[in-house]
């Protein structure tokens, strides 16, 4: 049997080898490639085989990465970086805005190249968000570039977060939709057109985007990756919250007004700006209440137009229940709660504006933005936007930078119904303190016209704008207890 078992298993060998030889023959012999990781030019990893010419040249244009191979070398984007004569400002603030984290222009596109490629992010070819092509010249690589992907996040964030990004086209912070709220009850027919070219124009090139919030400082102020180009789930506070937010909020916040202690949240408990402010309003709220509350209702609810509009959130109350309920024990809580704002009592002095005008450079042919004055006060208003979720009689008051002929260069009275909206506007400051002034005792506060926002405080020209708003009679200071409210 062993002398028959090994010319069988020959035999067999042969047979095998024969037919595998046969199938072979029927297909065309291709010279085996290698295939390399780094991205191609459209951003695939897969070589066409219908052109093996072709396959061949991008392969070997695709050794290097010249995205990253430009972007991680420090010295390369030093020397190919414009020079500060040669940048032209695109859109100049006097009086607005906060400054970024001063940075050159080569470090604002700097890539940390060893932590970001081991990122999530770094696994995608840098042209499948920012377009461009693979080329060692920095013209040709730079021909059909996006500089802000995210400008459009459907297509882009939207990939990877589409729950995220789903509701954005309601979030104010990409619609600005309160400033042309603002703009559009000023106006009319006839002449909001043209103030809608100049918002698209000018004021529109502030709003943010994901990337800015999550990348980079916003462009508003100048760019530039927060750290080599990482993402971030949580944004910075300073690079990009009040990086845009700076002028008054952030100052007010983090006490950087001579003489005035940084808000109290802040100061003892370190708390960042998403402490209070979600994800969910900053990425934008669905119009539909059903489609996150499954129930019977159904209520179409219409996106907000401006940061006031809905339920209060934050709202003081929401950590401070025992406020609002009476029973923390303080008397004027219990006395004024309903009819005061909580900042009415626990705010300092916050920035006012004057005077916001547009015009064009005549070094640059850029619009730019100028402001007539900016001065620390606090002063008390009757609540022109009282309702069931803010039902407070009186509210600190903020004076906004709009005028009559802020957009005098687009045209003559292009705000003909200036005088529908306040000038001096429902505010909530962001520096709240136990102990204030005005609530040191009842006549701090009681009494003393200083504090309120009086006909003889508001412009002859906006006395009619702001009607609603304006206290006519100053609380009377209390002399015995028989007074008290």
């Amino acid at each position: 049997m062993r002398k028959l078992f090994y010319p069988l298993l020959v035999v067999m060998v042969l047979v095998l080898l024969s037919s595998c030889s046969g199938e072979e023959s029927d297909e065309q012999f291709v010279e085996p490639t290698t295939t390399l990781a780094a991205a191609t030019p459209d951003g695939n990893d897969v070589f066409s085989e219908d052109d093996p010419d072709s396959a061949s040249e991008i392969q070997i244009e695709s050794m290097v990465n010249y995205c990253l191979d430009c972007h991680t070398d420090r010295e390369r984007l030093i020397e190919s970086a414009k020079s500060d004569e040669d940048v032209i400002v695109e859109n100049e603030a006097f009086g607005f805005g906060r400054e970024a984290i001063p940075m050159e222009a080569w470090e604002k596109v700097l890539v940390d190249g060893d932590r970001f490629l081991e990122t999530i992010h770094g696994k995608r070819a840098c042209e499948d968000c920012h377009g461009g092509v693979q080329a060692t010249d920095k013209e040709a690589a730079h021909e059909g570039m996006v500089r802000n992907p995210s400008v459009e996040p459907e297509p882009t964030c939207g990939l990877c977060h589409p729950d995220i990004v789903k509701d954005a086209h309601n979030s104010l912070h990409i619609t600005l939709s309160g400033f042309l709220r603002s703009i559009e009850a000023r106006s009319t027919h006839s002449t909001y057109p043209v103030l809608l070219e100049m918002f698209n124009g000018q004021c529109a090139s502030c709003h943010s985007t994901c990337g800015d919030c999550h990348v980079s400082q916003p462009a508003s102020v100048g760019g530039g990756f927060i750290n080599g180009h990482l993402f971030y789930r949580t944004p910075s506070m300073t690079q990009n919250c009040t990086a845009c937010h700076g002028s008054r909020i952030g100052a007010e916040y983090l006490g950087e007004h001579e003489g005035l202690v940084a808000d109290v949240h802040f100061r003892q408990g370190e708390m960042s700006c998403v402490s209070c402010h979600s994800a969910a309003q900053m990425h934008g709220e669905p119009a539909n209440c059903s489609s996150c509350h499954l129930g019977p209702e159904s209520e179409q609810v219409p996106p907000k137009d401006h940061r006031y509009a809905g339920v209060q959130t934050p709202s003081c109350e929401s950590c401070h229940a025992s406020v609002s309920t009476g029973q923390d024990g303080i008397i004027m809580h219990q006395m004024h709660g309903s009819d005061l704002s909580c900042q009415v009592c626990h705010s300092i002095a916050y920035t006012n504006c004057e005077g916001c005008h547009v015009a064009i450079s005549a070094t640059t042919g850029n619009p730019f933005y100028t402001l007539q004055d900016s001065y620390l006060g606090f002063l008390i208003g009757r609540n022109p936007m009282q309702s069931y979720q803010r039902p407070y009689r009186f509210v600190p008051v903020r004076h906004v930078p709009i005028a009559r002929d802020s957009f005098a260069i687009y045209g003559d009275n292009l705000l003909p119904n200036f005088d529908n909206l306040e000038t001096w506007t429902y505010a909530t400051p962001h520096n709240i303190q136990k102990n204030t002034p005005q609530n040191a005792s009842c006549n701090a506060c009681h009494g003393n016209a200083e504090l309120f926002l009086t006909a003889d405080r508001v412009g002859p020209d906006e006395l009619e704008a702001n009607r609603h708003v304006i206290i006519e009679t100053v609380p009377p200071a209390i002399t015995s207890a028989e007074q008290l409210p």
